[in-house]
């Protein structure tokens, strides 16, 4: 006896495909979301960078006034 499995294969891909499309989709997703929140950690390291940067920078500015005013004298 033959048996026609012709149309096995068509309900195989009609499952098979729409699943691998949907979890192609939600890796995108995934990563999309991981890279928005790299991107918004990054932005707020720099913002913190900056901050500190501007003490530090501040600091020695005063000090190295201090030393002119010192050679001046």
């Amino acid at each position: 006896m033959i048996v026609n499995k012709r149309g096995s294969l068509y309900v195989e891909a009609s499952m098979v495909m729409p699943m691998v499309f949907m979890i192609i989709t939600g890796l995108i997703g995934i990563v999309m979301w991981f890279n928005g929140c790299l991107f918004e950690q990054v932005n707020n390291h720099l913002n913190m960078w900056n901050e500190l940067n501007k003490g530090i920078e501040a600091k020695y500015m005063r000090n190295l006034d201090g030393i002119k005013e010192i050679f001046d004298q």
